[in-house]
């Protein structure tokens, strides 16, 4: 069968080189491979353990503008041993031949000392259905965690 929405849980992510780091994700379709122009924007919230810093607003960092860069996916990995994020990413639509295919994601993380909570939000610029979508560390290493994949149909 065919799904209408796919939605990916990632737990636990965490760069191997032990740095600052986020899973990303790019697509292929008929006329791009790991490189279809994304339009993207994301705000954030965090608040550290010793109370002294916290903030929510836009976070210019995790924005693209018609780019073909990997998108990131959400909050960044700390250099701690304990560091870590989960979350989730949702596309819709992505096997139509007429619309954008819009995205959505949300993940929390400890980075630092401090909890950070991200929101991302954008689309795929392409009326091509997608065949492939992968997933990288942000910064170019390599990762350990899990990415569970679950497909949702509407009819």
């Amino acid at each position: 069968g065919s799904y209408d929405v796919l939605l990916f849980d990632w737990i636990n992510f965490d760069s191997t080189d032990g740095g600052t780091d986020t899973l990303s994700f790019q697509v292929t379709t008929a006329s791009y491979a790991y490189n279809a122009p994304i339009t993207s924007t994301s705000f954030r919230a965090y608040h550290n353990e010793s109370d002294s810093i916290a903030d929510v607003g836009y976070y210019t960092g995790g924005d693209q503008a018609e780019g073909t860069a990997y998108n990131w996916l959400g909050a960044y990995t700390g250099a701690n041993n304990d560091s870590s994020s989960s979350g989730n990413f949702t596309i819709y639509g992505h096997s139509s031949d007429t619309y954008v295919k819009h995205f959505m994601s949300t993940s929390s993380a400890e980075t630092n000392e401090a909890i950070f909570s991200h929101h991302i939000a954008g689309y795929v610029n392409t009326d091509e259905p997608i065949t492939a979508i992968q997933f990288k560390a942000l910064g170019g290493g390599t990762f350990t965690g899990t990415i569970k994949l679950y497909g949702l149909a509407t009819s």
